[in-house]
């Protein structure tokens, strides 16, 4: 068995009850003699310097006869056997998840359209390579582009912010909106992001974000009637 952690625990609770049985002192007085095993007054187990199975057998040797040692040592297997299926369905778990995690990134980065999550605060928790291909370099070169600095781009043509927090609030995507972006034309998409895992809870928004083309020139307003001439 390889978690000495098992040993501490199913030992601790042995010589424990032969405190109760012995007398704290008859039953402290034998275990302190086994090399390799610090135990305290309370007659909780600290240490284990040496094979923890030779200490488990010697001490079974102290308190039980053949056939109670036998059944003890099956349940610190079956103990130790459980103990590593969990380990070991942790580790798949975990394998899966970061393979299928790899997979999304690269489905991700390889779309036409820039891709950006937030935060329930709408701080960008992560974004593909495309968003600063349509966008261009943030003035932030360190933060990088952050939903108030696109908010500023588009000025009042689109709330970014606020639709966003609509967006969390109903918990549904919001219409695309046709924006100009600089010299551009942009299409953004607004989604909320529903944890199936935390109940259901709203846990952020997705922003995607199309390149469309130039920027349309904004229309003027309409020319004010003629007025004919007064006559004289």
């Amino acid at each position: 068995m390889q978690d000495p952690n098992i040993h501490k625990k199913v030992l601790t609770s042995l010589i424990k009850k032969q405190m109760m049985l012995l007398g704290p002192q008859v039953a402290l007085t034998k275990v302190q003699s086994i090399d390799g095993l610090k135990v305290a007054k309370d007659g909780t187990v600290t240490s284990i310097t040496r094979n923890p199975d030779d200490i488990v057998e010697e001490i079974f040797s102290l308190f039980m006869d053949f056939p109670a040692r036998i059944a003890a040592k099956e349940i610190i297997t079956s103990e130790a056997t459980e103990a590593k299926e969990v380990k070991n369905q942790i580790a798949g778990g975990w394998l899966q998840m970061e393979n299928e995690k790899a997979h999304l990134v690269s489905a991700i980065e390889g779309i036409p359209f820039g891709f950006i999550t937030t935060n329930e605060a709408l701080e960008i928790t992560n974004k593909n390579g495309m968003v600063e291909k349509i966008l261009g370099i943030s003035e932030d070169s360190k933060k990088g582009w952050s939903v108030n600095e696109i908010q500023q781009h588009l000025k009042d043509q689109f709330y970014l912010p606020i639709e966003c927090n609509k967006s969390m609030e109903s918990r549904l995507p919001i219409n695309p909106v046709d924006v100009n972006f600089d010299q551009k034309r942009l299409r953004f998409f607004v989604s909320p992001i529903i944890s199936i895992a935390k109940q259901a809870e709203v846990s952020g928004v997705t922003i995607i974000i199309q390149y469309l083309g130039a920027a349309v020139p904004s229309q003027a307003p309409p020319a004010a009637p003629s007025v004919p001439p007064a006559a004289t």
